[in-house]
């Protein structure tokens, strides 16, 4: 399309598209202030193996023995987190319903993700601050908790450990200007592309 078809294009249907625009973003930047509050709480648990030798030549193989343990061993760390009787457990401890319904809805809310080999992030949003950072905090301990427990009568060595004291908290909460101004950006282009294909095929048509 070339310059003066879009100046002839936009002159006669800029009132219609601008409308349109106006009234999509005015109803999205207002129902983003009825949205209800979130937060979003996540923790990172790190994984690794204590080195026991000091001897230097016995380290290099302890510690390639030790990093390969770890990253067998987040895959286990990740089930625990997965795992429905360890998060009734935590929901328990933070105040959640704790029947069997309740428990499975919240393993599925959890999110749960293996970032590097032995690195694994567990997220969980709520309406309130304090129950997102409760229920990922308890679901952490509980899992350290239950790794310790089962690792003191095998390899004791293998350790959890959190990258941060307590968990990261991020407000999910939809800004209503921005989300306006992406709804006029969105219908503006998007009504546009449709009126001007509309209007290709109608001059083919004519030209028949």
């Amino acid at each position: 399309m070339e310059f003066w078809q879009v100046i002839r294009f936009y002159k006669k249907y800029f009132p219609p598209i601008l409308l349109l625009s106006l009234a999509v973003s005015l109803i999205a930047g207002f129902s983003a202030t009825r949205l209800p509050p979130s937060f979003e709480a996540t923790q990172s648990i790190f994984v690794r193996r204590e080195i026991q030798s000091p001897s230097e030549s016995f380290y290099s193989y302890d510690g390639y023995y030790s990093q390969q343990a770890a990253e067998r061993f987040t895959d286990t760390v990740v089930g625990f987190l997965k795992n429905k009787d360890t998060v009734r457990k935590a929901a328990k401890n933070s105040g959640f319903g704790t029947s069997p319904e309740e428990a499975s809805a919240l393993a599925s809310a959890l999110r749960i993700k293996r970032v590097a080999p032995q690195l694994v992030t567990v997220s969980f949003s709520a309406g309130r601050k304090e129950r997102a950072v409760s229920l990922v905090d308890n679901l952490t301990k509980e899992v350290g908790s239950l790794s310790a427990s089962l690792n003191a009568k095998g390899d004791k060595f293998l350790v959890l450990s959190t990258i941060e004291p307590t968990p990261f908290v991020e407000d999910k909460q939809f800004v209503p200007l921005v989300v306006a101004l992406s709804a006029f950006m969105a219908v503006f282009l998007f009504s546009s592309l449709i009126l001007a294909v509309f209007e290709a095929i109608k001059e083919r048509s004519g030209k028949r």
